[in-house]
């Protein structure tokens, strides 16, 4: 109900009051949707266009943001506010400056901002609205009705909480409803405001059990409520986007360990591949090539048992592949039983983390789980990226992870880069990125060059060659495999690998 149009109405008479005569000193945005306001006299307006609503605040002046702030306005700030009024039955508010440029507040829910109009309507300045050359608001008449069912069609500004004042003025029966209009809308810019709660924060002209807080003052009121509203709304969004996003990841887990138990189930329990090997030497006879399978006789049922087959192997060949199965089979027991481990304590992980969702803990705690995922996905994306970051010195060292990898990092190399390889061995290509040609020094160069050193070959060694050069010298050459490249100038640095 804060953006109805006639509590704007007693909002903007409420603003009048506080501003009118006084000068726009600072306006500054800190947010895509966060406007500050500074007048000369101290008071202090935040409006907030916060999904779909706009909400106004009043914090003491030393929450105004001193940095990281882009000043807005530019064209009222250092003027004098002439008057602050409401457009009759419409979410806006006006307010007008000395040096005729008029501030268009929109409350309009998605399409909500500021216009910085002059008086014939032409566009000076916008905030979190596209820019055009001439705006005006069209003047908004009330539609009587005898209906009450059609009173919210014809004014779609009467919020559902003003129904009940419309019964009491009994405005259905009136023979004047311009009167009875009057009478209510006198009654709204004196009634007292209430902070409900329901499932969200509400503020209302009426009481309800939940009432959190009641208000005379409509400033006091606006700037609670918006607080409320948007401190909860924050805590329900991260929180259900936490829920969605460990509820996912339980059933992947879940899934994923399902998946790995019937693995290990199906390797001990099925019919084992010693067991099909002895079958296939039992029928060398019947085992010719170029047939993917052969229909055998169980030794112990008697039933036909079907054994596939590489059709170009003979069936010596084929029965030393199952024989090299069975070999294998415990091996593989061991990976799969030591994955499901892992998977089982990343569901034990991710069930604690939806605990503690549940024991609702505050904003504070919220954010701390999102900087853990943040965190997590970094180091995964890290670790799909074709090379390893390294620091030292305020300098990125980039460490190629294949052969193939090291192409890729030749393509992303910077011409100020530097780039190391370890000397006459294969190695993975590393590279000191310097993309604003600052001098590098020597202990970064010698610390690149141990890494080159511990990802090569020269790995084991005690002091290990490595070459450096710029990207300039470096050439890849017809028919050179992955990672090999020609290097036309070179120097040569001596290193311990790094541990």
């Amino acid at each position: 109900m804060h953006n109805n149009a006639l509590v704007l109405e007693r909002y903007s008479e409420y603003l009048n009051q506080k501003i009118q005569g006084d000068v726009l000193s600072t306006c500054a945005s800190s947010a895509p949707g966060d406007l500050h306001l500074n007048f000369e006299s101290g008071f202090y307006l935040r409006i907030v266009f916060y999904k779909n609503h706009t909400f106004f605040q009043e914090p003491e002046s030393h929450f105004f943001p001193k940095k990281n702030n882009i000043p807005q306005l530019k064209q009222v700030v250092g003027h004098r506010v002439k008057q602050v009024k409401a457009f009759q039955f419409d979410r806006a508010i006006l307010i007008e400056f000395e040096n005729d440029l008029h501030a268009n507040v929109l409350c309009f829910g998605r399409r909500s901002g500021i216009i910085i109009t002059s008086n014939n309507g032409s566009v000076v300045e916008t905030f979190k609205q596209p820019e055009f050359e001439h705006f005006t608001i069209d003047a908004t008449s009330f539609n009587h009705t005898d209906d009450p069912k059609e009173l919210q069609t014809l004014n779609p500004f009467i919020h559902r909480d003003l129904m009940p004042v419309f019964e009491q003025f009994n405005y259905y029966t009136s023979k004047s409803k311009d009167t009875a209009l009057e009478q209510i809308q006198a009654y709204i810019k004196e009634a007292s405001l209430y902070i409900n709660r329901g499932k969200k924060y509400e503020l209302s002209i009426l009481k309800s059990d939940n009432c959190v807080e009641s208000y005379t003052n409509i400033g006091s009121a606006f700037h609670d409520f918006a607080r409320l509203y948007m401190a909860e709304d924050r805590y329900t969004s991260l929180y259900e986007q936490l829920e969605r996003e460990y509820t996912k990841e339980l059933k992947k887990f879940q899934k994923r360990i399902e998946a790995t138990e019937r693995h290990i189930h199906r390797i001990t329990h099925d019919r084992n591949h010693k067991y099909m090997a002895d079958l296939i030497m039992a029928n060398l006879h019947n085992v010719q090539q170029d047939i993917n399978h052969v229909d055998v006789q169980d030794f112990y049922t008697g039933k036909t048992v079907r054994i596939p087959l590489k059709p170009k192997l003979s069936g010596q060949k084929n029965a030393e592949r199952y024989y090299q199965k069975s070999k294998n089979a415990h091996l593989e027991v061991q990976h799969k039983e030591s994955e499901l481990k892992n998977l089982k304590a990343g569901l034990n992980s991710v069930e604690q983390k939806l605990n503690v969702l549940k024991s609702k803990p505050d904003y504070k705690d919220l954010v701390k789980l999102t900087k853990q995922k943040e965190v997590k996905q970094k180091k995964e994306k890290q670790e799909n990226l074709p090379y390893k970051v390294f620091h030292r010195d305020d300098f990125s060292i980039w460490v190629g992870k294949s052969a193939k990898h090291n192409d890729e990092l030749l393509r992303r190399m910077h011409k100020h880069d530097i780039w190391l390889h370890a000397r006459d061995v294969a190695g993975s290509h590393v590279l000191i990125k310097n993309p604003n040609n600052a001098v590098v020094p020597v202990p970064v160069i010698e610390y690149a060059a141990s890494l080159a050193a511990k990802f090569s070959k020269s790995k084991n060694e005690s002091l290990a060659a490595v070459i450096y050069t710029k990207p300039a010298h470096i050439r890849k050459f017809k028919g050179a495999l992955p990672g090999q490249v020609r290097v036309d100038r070179e120097e040569v640095v001596l290193v311990e690998p790094a541990r």
